[in-house]
């Protein structure tokens, strides 16, 4: 027998943690379908950011300079739109000084002066180096692309290249990723700033290797390999060096001009204009209302001439960042869901927190590793979550278990198995209590004894279980016929007591009276047998000065005196004043 038991609490132990188990894998699988469906992904987006901003700012390569149409140029040229000539006079300059390549982040998509356009393409063809920008009508939730708006064709022609500058933020309005090659018609579109850089690189573009999802492959002419990593959308994760302003140099238009003018007329120019040979340089409009505003990690609002700048010193630096896909890091949390829904169970309380804090501790420290020393962005806060919430789940489902456990064995012990009433011990732990807060609030109490007249007969002529049946129908029958506030309890073998709160004696008569007529007319019918059943009851009030045991007895001698007296009937018995008292009634 006790090794049945065993075995049984057993398979109840291992029923449980199978539910705690279960609980564990059912947080993993709603934290997977929140990121699979991108709603926790503002939440990763946020840790990345902090992330980055964490590594600091980077000096950007001296070769990047940003050349500023700002409210200081259109001031000065008091002016609007600029006049192409204006940019055909920077060109001019510009080439003078030995720049490398200049990228346009303006469109010049519509005719204006004649004159002016003309010598605009002149001045870009004479440079030989001129970037301009293009973009896609585009829908970015989708990533799909239509047709291209583009520059005159006579500006188009004179350039030496044109790249395209689309740029898509995430979901919390963040700009993160470039689209390094927009597909379309079956060709593959680059962006502009990746044309500056690999032109600077001096990569030969017919070399150029893309692996959708996962890199672009890069050779320079002297043989050098440069891998950039790619998301699944085949969009890259921009490196920030920091505030655009901070690290890139850059300069006004008007600086430019008053510089140069400054060098022919033989004095000291403001900006040495020599600073500009060898470099690229990046024109674009800052002034506020003009550009197409963006958030980036570092500015609350950047142009886009500042994001091109940093993806060409990016690629120009190669510090390139991989972004773990989103299958992976789904699989990492599935993973680690598991192992916590699989280990914790198991665990005590104490060993479960310490076990929970030292893997989020790890896992922590693991993701700032890979970020700082491999360059690699993987999920934090969902596995972290992952791993607290099933945690907290199994957690919270042992203390279920344990409370419900608890009021089992609490039920168990207070309860009489067969009639499920309270057993003496008990039903005498709440009379006590009873009486003492009655005596001290001046309340009225009674009690109610009772016992089933001829018991004896239905054990001995048809067994213990009928018997057992006519106790139970006998319990049954005083709970329902009490009040929601009355204790009923099993005295002991046949006998049966009830504690009425806040009942005088002309209530407790009434009561009891009341189960002794239901029990006399219920007819007991067990196995094809019928049977007639009668109660003898005794009812006392509680005197002022009674202790548990007086008012018990009292109740008992009524109990005496009703069987004394032929059964089946109600006998009352108040507290001794010079005599007893007894009152018989049925």
């Amino acid at each position: 027998m006790p090794k049945r038991l065993f075995k049984r609490t057993r398979r109840a132990e291992k029923r449980q943690t199978g539910v705690a188990t279960l609980c564990g894998i059912a947080v993993t699988a709603g934290v997977s379908i929140l990121y699979a469906l991108t709603i926790t992904q503002p939440l990763e987006l946020s840790v990345s950011d902090w992330l980055v901003r964490r590594a600091g700012t980077t000096p950007a390569p001296p070769e990047i300079v940003l050349i500023e149409l700002g409210q200081e140029t259109i001031e000065t040229i008091q002016k609007w739109p600029i006049p192409r000539d204006i940019y055909a006079r920077l060109l001019a300059i510009l080439t003078q000084a030995g720049a490398h390549s200049v990228g346009f982040n303006i469109l010049f998509t519509e005719r204006s002066n004649p004159e002016a356009d003309q010598e605009l393409a002149k001045a870009i063809r004479q440079a030989g180096m001129v970037y301009l920008p293009y973009y896609f009508e585009s829908i970015p939730a989708t990533m799909t692309y239509r047709r291209p708006v583009d520059n005159l064709p006579l500006f188009k022609e004179a350039a030496k290249s044109e790249g395209h500058i689309n740029m898509f933020a995430d979901v919390d309005g963040v700009m993160r990723w470039v689209q390094l090659m927009i597909p379309y018609e079956g060709g593959q579109f680059r962006q502009l700033a990746f044309l500056i850089a690999c032109d600077w690189l001096g990569v030969d573009m017919n070399t150029l290797t893309l692996n959708p999802g996962k890199s672009v492959e890069l050779r320079t002419r002297r043989g050098e390999k440069i891998s950039i990593p790619l998301d699944e959308r085949g969009a890259m994760f921009i490196g920030w060096n920091g505030p655009w302003r901070k690290v890139f140099r850059h300069y006004t238009l008007a600086d430019i001009f008053e510089s140069a003018d400054q060098a022919r007329a033989g004095g000291r120019p403001r900006i040495p204009l020599s600073e500009l040979k060898g470099c690229i340089c990046l024109v674009g409009l800052t002034a506020p209302g003009t550009f197409d505003a963006m958030r980036t990690p570092f500015d609350y609002l950047e142009p886009s001439v500042g994001i091109h700048a940093s993806i060409i010193s990016q690629i120009l630096q190669q510090r390139f960042v991989t972004v773990q896909s989103k299958s992976i890091n789904l699989m990492l949390i599935i993973l680690i869901g598991l192992g916590v829904s699989l280990a914790f169970p198991h665990l005590k309380p104490v060993a479960g927190i310490a076990a929970m804090l030292g893997a989020c501790a790890f896992y922590t420290a693991a993701a700032l590793y890979f970020f700082f020393a491999r360059h690699t962005i993987v999920a934090l806060i969902n596995p972290l979550g992952t791993m607290v919430f099933a945690y907290v789940t199994i957690s919270i489902h042992h203390e279920i278990v344990i409370s419900v456990e608890r009021a089992r064995l609490h039920y168990l012990a207070t309860r009489d198995s067969l009639t499920t009433l309270y057993i003496i011990g008990h039903f005498r732990l709440l009379l006590n209590a009873e009486i003492a807060e009655a005596q001290r609030e001046g309340r009225a109490v009674s009690l109610i004894m009772a016992d089933i007249d001829l018991f004896k007969k239905f054990n001995d002529t048809y067994g213990h279980q009928e018997g057992d049946y006519i106790l139970k129908e006998v319990a049954r029958i005083m709970n329902a016929a009490c009040r929601d506030l009355d204790l009923v309890g099993r005295y002991g073998g046949e006998e049966f007591i009830v504690m009425l709160s806040d009942a005088g004696l002309k209530e407790a008569q009434s009561i009891a009276e009341r189960i002794r007529k239901t029990v006399e007319a219920h007819v007991f019918s067990h196995e094809g047998r019928k049977h007639r059943v009668t109660l003898s009851l005794g009812v006392s009030q509680l005197d002022q000065l009674d202790a548990a045991e007086d008012f018990i007895k009292r109740a008992d001698e009524a109990l005496y005196d009703a069987k004394h007296k032929g059964r089946n009937r109600v006998c009352v018995k108040e507290p001794a004043k010079g005599g007893k008292k007894v009152i018989i009634l049925g």
